[in-house]
């Protein structure tokens, strides 16, 4: 489709605008009306004349170009406008769906959950209670201990409220 595009005007050489003709497949044929023994072999600029402007002549090719490449544009705008307006009604959708799956499920308040946890720990209580042990729970043993959570353990314990450096300078301890 390029090559159709880029063949469809004449090229022109020189301040006359004589159409240059394509050159024959071979050799080079000199004796061509267009070209003539004084003018270059080669497409060359040459400048307009002073106090007037360059010359602007309209290429087809360009303008087709163009005008495909912003067709095409104008059509990936629409798509992508409608695939936001389809991702939108879709995540409406989503969220009924979830809203409907979530309505299946039987939900308990967290105050309902609250009690339940107080029933059972009052429940356990009473049972440690009926065995002859103490109410409370014994903390869950630890095995294992390493040497670095020993040390971490038995360190001391800082107070917050103290800074974290000495106020005195130490020009004074000297």
């Amino acid at each position: 489709m390029a090559q159709d595009l880029d063949a469809d005007l004449p090229e022109y050489v020189g301040a006359d605008k004589s159409t240059r003709a394509d050159p024959p497949k071979g050799k080079r044929n000199s004796t061509s009306p267009a070209v003539t023994a004084s003018a270059p072999s080669v497409a060359v600029y040459t400048p307009p004349a002073p106090g007037s402007t360059h010359p602007r002549e309209p290429k087809l090719a360009p303008a087709k170009r163009l005008d495909a490449a912003e067709e095409a544009l104008r059509t990936a705008q629409t798509d992508l406008m409608s695939a936001r307006g389809e991702l939108t009604a879709a995540q409406a959708a989503e969220s009924e769906a979830e809203l409907a799956f979530a309505s299946c499920f039987a939900t308990i308040s967290p105050d309902e959950l609250l009690r339940q946890h107080a029933a059972r720990a009052a429940q356990e209580r009473a049972e440690r209670v009926a065995r002859g042990e103490t109410p409370e729970a014994k903390p869950a043993p630890t095995h294992n201990r390493s040497p670095v959570d020993v040390a971490a353990a038995s360190r001391p314990k800082t107070n917050r409220q103290a800074p974290s450096t000495p106020l005195r300078s130490n020009v004074i301890r000297r």
